[in-house]
């Protein structure tokens, strides 16, 4: 499992325009966490290697549910063009869509592509989803996932859903609780064993390796409680890119200089300036704006005088259809949040007869918590709905 510990970091970086506070952005800083996740602090790669990693979320918007950020990493070698995408290195192994795909290939793309409607009837919705996380998954994850428990502990999301942060901890959501649903729900473990053989000799042929995977997740309490704390919902989703931005620093190894870790952040909405957040995000480095564009806006990073370690941060519009390791972040966000909302639909189900499960976005949300209301009447109380839906 990924450990997550805290440490203090005293030193503080100026913005752009000098300001030193604890704030930067209306974001205070958090600590800065320490990877433990079977690869050695600042060592993902080695000479002639580059550390790719993509970013991207899941339910920015819904009413109701938990976001969830991931982040997917990838050495590839120092020769590959960052800017080139990987899917051609992985044919035919790997596709970027999911249309005429066999049982064997795994589609890596847009989450929003692979999510098979609710109804669909001769597949599972979360086929696609899962045949590429859980694949990729178990490439970095040397224990074997038999429930959804065990996944989203592994990728580090369950302080968010299970256990709730410390300073959160009046804020527990008990509909993410309950008994481990068995896994995987799509496949049998034996059709993703022969899927990851196919992949591990793809990726080995290429000479690229997975580097991890990882998500972030906020249950609507500790979402709500973040939003008191920071304002704007883009606040609360970049505090937990930050986390993540983080893991990508403390993996990328000193003298990468030459070669400098890329994270690829999928670009929301129109913001193009992101120096001070970063600064925020990344304390006691130094931060060059590099471009700020309607497309692209570009930063690199790096450690004091003294110690040669750089990363090049990019947030891109439509990032998940150049960027296999933001597509697969897509994906991982995503299944994380799906299986979350299983756990959801299944508690209030429970509660409620009949009760129809809900995605949690707005309008459907509407109508679920109607349904709930009525059905309840006044064991539905104020301090339940304000827990239950999110603020922003």
């Amino acid at each position: 499992m990924l450990v997550l510990g805290r440490s203090v970091v005293v030193a503080l970086v100026p913005t752009r325009d000098g300001d030193d506070t604890e704030a930067v952005d209306g974001v205070p800083r958090e600590p800065c966490p320490v990877v433990e996740a079977g690869l050695p602090e600042r060592g993902p790669g080695h000479a002639g290697t580059r550390l790719i990693v993509g970013i991207d979320e899941a339910g920015y918007g819904p009413r109701l549910g938990p976001l969830c950020v991931a982040a997917c990493g990838l050495v590839v070698p120092a020769s590959v063009d960052p800017g080139e995408p990987v899917w051609a290195l992985l044919a035919p192994v790997v596709a970027r869509s999911r249309a005429g795909v066999d049982e064997l290939t795994v589609p890596i793309a847009d989450s929003k592509q692979l999510k098979l409607a609710s109804d669909t009837v001769r597949r599972h919705p979360l086929v696609f989803l899962e045949r590429g996380v859980l694949t990729w998954a178990r490439l970095t994850i040397d224990a074997e996932i038999d429930d959804d428990a065990s996944l989203i502990g592994h990728l580090g999301a369950g302080e968010g859903l299970f256990s709730v942060p410390s300073e959160h901890r009046a804020h527990r959501c008990p509909w993410y609780a309950g008994e481990p649903a068995p896994m995987p729900i799509a496949h049998t473990h034996d059709q993703l064993a022969v899927i990851r053989a196919r992949l591990s000799r793809a990726l080995d042929h290429a000479h690229l390796r997975p580097a991890g995977l990882w998500c972030e997740a906020a249950s609507e309490a500790v979402f709500n409680a973040m939003v008191a704390e920071l304002g704007p919902k883009s606040r609360v989703a970049f505090r937990l890119v930050g986390r993540l931005l983080r893991r990508a620093w403390a993996m990328t190894p000193s003298g990468s200089g030459g070669a400098p870790t890329l994270v690829v952040v999928d670009r929301q909405g129109g913001r193009t300036k992101y120096a001070s957040a970063l600064a925020g995000a990344l304390p006691d480095t130094a931060i060059e704006t590099l471009d700020e564009s309607g497309e692209v806006s570009a930063y690199l990073v790096r450690d004091p005088p003294g110690d040669d370690r750089a990363m090049r941060i990019e947030f891109r519009v439509r990032a998940e259809s150049s960027s296999l390791p933001v597509a697969l972040a897509s994906m991982t966000a995503k299944f994380v949040r799906e299986l979350a909302m299983l756990r959801f639909n299944r508690w209030w189900s429970a509660k409620v007869e009949g009760l129809k499960p809900t995605a949690g976005y707005a309008t459907d949300a509407g109508r679920w918590l109607g349904d709930v209301s009525a059905a309840l009447g006044g064991h539905f109380d104020d301090g339940t709905r304000a827990h239950l839906v999110r603020r922003a």
